[in-house]
């Protein structure tokens, strides 16, 4: 965070799904991601 520079880190297993309405902070050099909704919950909704 200190460069303000984008990279791409290796990471391993599959990407979690997109979501919204979540929250991120980052923390030292970490991102923390909490909550949010996947597309699902839109889907299944309007279904009833």
């Amino acid at each position: 965070m200190d460069d303000l520079e984008w990279i791409q880190p290796e990471v391993e297993g599959p990407p979690p799904q997109p979501r919204g309405f979540h929250a991120a902070a980052v923390c030292g050099d970490c991102m923390l991601i909490f909550g949010g909704v996947t597309d699902a919950a839109f889907t299944e909704g309007k279904k009833r």
